[in-house]
C-alpha cells in the first residue's frame, strides 16, 4: 500500500519537461554581501504599490493561510466590487483583455492554482463595498470552486508545487515555481506546469511570496527561508538570483 501511495504522489507532484532545443531565458545566480544591494532593495520597496491596479480596476487581496483567501476587483467607474476565492493570492496580471490570478499556499506539501478571469464584473458581487480595516470572512469564499464562477477558467491546479511569481514575456505567460529543492521557469500546457528551464537547485523561495512590479515592467521577488535569503529579479528574458552571504 505504501508503494502504491508513493507512486501516486510522485505522479501528482511531477513537472513535465518542455520539448524545446533552447530556453529563451538568460539565468544567472550570484552571491553577494547584503549591503551591496541594500540601497537597491530600499528603492524597489518604495515602488511597491497596491496589489494590482489598471485603468478599469483596483484589486486588493486577503490571505488567511489554510483558512482561505480572496481578491476583490473594484470597478473604478461604478464603484462596485466583485470577489473571487484565492488561496492565497500571489499576483494579478493582465494578459490581453483577460486577468490572470495566481495563487499558492505553502501548507503541508503545498499547492498552486492559476485562473483566468475574462470579465471581473461577472464575478460574485459584494453586497456592499468594503472599507479599509473591514475584512470579509474568508470562509465564505475560499472553499468555492473558482472555476465554477461565471467568467473564471482554471488553467492549472497542482499539489506539491509552490508558485513564487508569474510574468509575461513576448505575450506568453510564465511562472517561477518550486518543487522540492529545485526552482524552475514553467509554462502551462493542457492544465499542467511544463518546465522551460531550471533556475536553481538551492531553492530560492518564501512562504508568502509578494512580488514587486518594477518601473521597467520587470519583477522583483524577495525571498527568505531556512537555507537562504536574497531576491529574484526578472526583466524581459533575464532572470537573476541574488543570494546574500
Amino acid at each position: 500500500m505504501k508503494s502504491v501511495l508513493f507512486i501516486v504522489a510522485a505522479c501528482l507532484l511531477s513537472l513535465d519537461s518542455v520539448g524545446q532545443a533552447k530556453s529563451p531565458f538568460d539565468i544567472h545566480e550570484e552571491t553577494f554581501d547584503r549591503h551591496v544591494y541594500a540601497s537597491y532593495i530600499d528603492s524597489v520597496e518604495k515602488q511597491r504599490g497596491s496589489f494590482y491596479e489598471d485603468e478599469r480596476y483596483s484589486v486588493i487581496k486577503q490571505c488567511h493561510g489554510e483558512f482561505g483567501g480572496f481578491v476583490t476587483f473594484k470597478n473604478k467607474k461604478t464603484g462596485l466590487q466583485y470577489v473571487c476565492g484565492a488561496t492565497c493570492p500571489v499576483s494579478v496580471i493582465r494578459l490581453g483583455k483577460k486577468y490572470i490570478l495566481t495563487n499558492t499556499l505553502a501548507h503541508m506539501i503545498g499547492f498552486s492554482n492559476v485562473v483566468e478571469i475574462s470579465n471581473p464584473d461577472s464575478l460574485e458581487r459584494l453586497a456592499a463595498p468594503t472599507t479599509k480595516g473591514k475584512k470579509l470572512k474568508p470562509f465564505e469564499y475560499h472553499q468555492k470552486n473558482t472555476a465554477a464562477h461565471a467568467g473564471v477558467k482554471s488553467l492549472v491546479d497542482s499539489i506539491g508545487v509552490l508558485t513564487m511569481l508569474s510574468f509575461v514575456f513576448q505575450d506568453q505567460l510564465f511562472h517561477i515555481v518550486k518543487k522540492y529543492k529545485n526552482t524552475y521557469v514553467t509554462t502551462i500546457v493542457k492544465g499542467r506546469f511544463v518546465t522551460v528551464d531550471t533556475i536553481s537547485s538551492v531553492s530560492p523561495w518564501c512562504y508568502d511570496p509578494e512580488p514587486i512590479r518594477l518601473s521597467n515592467k520587470g519583477w522583483l521577488l524577495p525571498f527568505e527561508n531556512e537555507e537562504s535569503e536574497g531576491f529574484i529579479e526578472v526583466v524581459e528574458n533575464k532572470i537573476r538570483v541574488i543570494r546574500y552571504k
